[in-house]
């Protein structure tokens, strides 16, 4: 049963009535979507753009400066130990730190997607400094 109470609808508990109750709030949720879509839009343009940006730049900074476990072939070792090649990350210098620890290798700026996954991630996630 609906009742409409000062230009506002309200929803009772009636079974019948539910379903006509969630698509009129889920109505109110799209329309608000469609109304806020263009700015959101305009918004999600400007973000792409400079993630591209900053993920050149990472790119060209620090690039392949750490390696992902598989990304390196086993014939080549240059008088090196194989393991070395893969352990801490490729990076004598990661050893015993929480990058290395908390198993964050594939967060990189070797390739453009792992560059804007790291991008996406400094911007939502909690722990940054650990990435970083």
């Amino acid at each position: 049963m609906m009742l409409k109470q000062s230009g506002v609808k309200l929803c009772l508990p009636d079974v019948s009535s539910i379903f006509q109750c969630v698509l009129i709030r889920f109505q109110v949720i799209i329309g608000t979507v469609m109304q806020i879509g263009p700015a959101m839009s305009t918004y999600g343009a400007i973000m792409f753009v400079l993630f591209y940006i900053y993920a050149i730049i990472g790119m060209e900074l620090f690039g392949n400066l750490i390696k992902t476990e598989g990304s390196h072939s086993p014939a080549v070792n240059n008088g090196t130990n194989s393991k070395n090649l893969t352990e801490f990350c490729g990076n004598i210098n990661l050893k015993d730190s929480d990058f290395y620890e908390d198993r964050y290798c594939n967060n990189n700026f070797n390739d453009i997607l792992r560059s804007f996954k790291v991008l996406f991630d400094l911007m939502v996630v909690n722990q940054w400094h650990s990435i970083l």
